[in-house]
């Protein structure tokens, strides 16, 4: 089947099982998986941002020439003004690497996995949008079984009550509420729908016309 510019962006919270729904995905129909906390690890090995982030944060922030995301981390915990700049930085470096990604990948469906995808505004790219839906409870467990220790995992779920604002944004969403079953399930019904939907919009495509028209 022929997934040619059709673009999917999945997000939702920490723990939510996004990351497992995106693979899912991406296996079911042989396509791309973006994964925004990849790119987020390439664009901090990046000597500029680098730079940029140290003359703002600190040194201490720099360890053996890469960013200690721990230490990075805790500088901008419940710190707006820190959050924004870093997001400032690093944002846009992520959304070059999304928009090269889609124009050179055009045979395949793409998935783009991203918790901040609608507040960074990714969702600009998608055909189609999916919140990740689960309790709070079992995003709590899921996070242990990653092994975050659990007063951080109390802290990541209290800072992200914002998702519950960000889900009407989406075109669909799934709920990762039962079994990985059950989830499976909704997928592949997601997956039958696409491959028989005829009016698929065509954005990428457009974009990369676009983009060599200039």
């Amino acid at each position: 089947m022929d997934y040619k510019n059709f673009i999917v962006g999945i997000y939702g919270p920490a723990g939510s099982g996004k990351s497992y729904a995106a693979g899912c995905m991406v296996r079911l129909a042989n396509g791309l998986l973006i994964d925004g906390d990849e790119l987020c690890h390439e664009v901090l090995n990046k000597v500029l941002v680098q730079q940029k982030l140290a003359q703002y944060f600190g040194d201490s922030i720099v360890d053996n020439g890469s960013i200690n995301r721990r230490k990075l981390g805790e500088k901008v915990f419940q710190d707006t003004s820190s959050l924004e700049y870093l997001e400032s930085i690093v944002w846009p470096e992520i959304e070059k690497i999304i928009t090269c990604r889609i124009c050179s990948n055009q045979q395949k469906m793409i998935v783009i996995d991203a918790a901040v995808l609608i507040k960074a505004g990714w969702d600009k790219y998608c055909d189609l949008t999916l919140y990740m839906d689960c309790e709070k409870e079992k995003r709590r467990k899921n996070l242990l079984k990653k092994g975050i220790k659990e007063k951080r995992a109390q802290l990541l779920l209290d800072a992200q009550n914002d998702f519950e604002l960000q889900r009407h944004h989406a075109d669909i969403i799934l709920s990762n509420n039962k079994s990985l079953e059950d989830l499976d399930q909704q997928i592949r019904k997601l997956i039958l729908s696409w491959t028989q939907d005829k009016t698929r919009l065509k954005k990428a495509e457009q974009r990369c016309q676009q983009k060599e028209a200039m």
